[in-house]
């Protein structure tokens, strides 16, 4: 469940709960802003990369295709990193410790930026529909095969763990900002249950079968009939059934 953080030009900083009926609110410094901004995403990559570590071998427990969005979400991830970075560098006029501390930690910083395409690829690829920023469509096949953005998943997970030490680093450099700032980073809020979706797999089968009937006698109403893209889309999510003509 989302907490509904936001933060406001007045620097204050609002938690808000599943039904917006308690607020808490207390005075939030620029710095502390971009902890909150920083500290939260980091969580992600640590998750991330503590399901990597659960198994011995990641590559071979870990089908291609799953591996493959697995990397993708890691490189979003390590953008969202970047774009935190560019905030809180931002503030050296603000703060004497911002420029020392970036100075200490460029060695990571420097080693997530040879891929000088990983943000564009994020933007172009991932989370916009293969668009520039201009609107003319473009495919994620140039940055990688130019190598401006990583393709391995082993790379992935090395920037993920320079995403999670320049965190740490970074907070410690400020910790008694980070520690005032517990509340926030660490919500002691119910686990969501399902809400208006299912939890469990064995419930996917027969939503999917009722919305496929409902869509399948719309179409048919507007004059599409059977046609091979349907079984295009369908072998693509069941590479079995392609392999074996089914």
């Amino acid at each position: 469940m989302s907490t509904g953080l936001r933060c406001f030009p007045e620097q204050s900083c609002y938690v808000r709960s599943q039904l917006d009926l308690e607020i808490v609110s207390f005075p939030l410094c620029p710095v502390g802003s971009v902890e909150i901004a920083g500290g939260l995403p980091a969580k992600m990559p640590a998750w991330m990369l503590r399901g990597f570590y659960s198994v011995d071998d990641v590559a071979k427990a870990i089908p291609d295709p799953l591996m493959f969005s697995l990397t993708n979400h890691g490189i979003i991830l390590i953008s969202k990193f970047l774009e935190v970075w560019d905030d809180f560098s931002g503030l050296a006029s603000q703060d004497a410790r911002v420029v020392p501390a970036r100075k200490a930690v460029d060695p990571f910083i420097a080693r997530i930026l040879v891929w000088k395409g990983l943000v564009a690829f994020r933007h172009s690829a991932l989370a916009h529909a293969y668009e520039t920023k201009d609107g003319r469509p473009v495919g994620p096949w140039y940055l990688l095969a130019t190598h401006a953005a990583p393709t391995y998943h082993a790379e992935v997970i090395l920037l993920l763990h320079l995403v999670n030490l320049s965190t740490a680093a970074i907070l410690a450099a400020f910790y008694k900002e980070y520690r005032d700032l517990g509340p926030v980073l660490k919500p002691d809020l119910p686990n969501p249950d399902a809400g208006p979706g299912i939890s469990t797999g064995d419930q996917i089968a027969a939503v999917q079968r009722q919305l496929t009937a409902e869509v399948d006698a719309r179409l048919r109403a507007i004059g599409v009939q059977a046609n091979p893209v349907f079984a295009e889309f369908r072998d693509a999510t069941h590479p079995t059934r392609a392999r074996d003509g089914r």
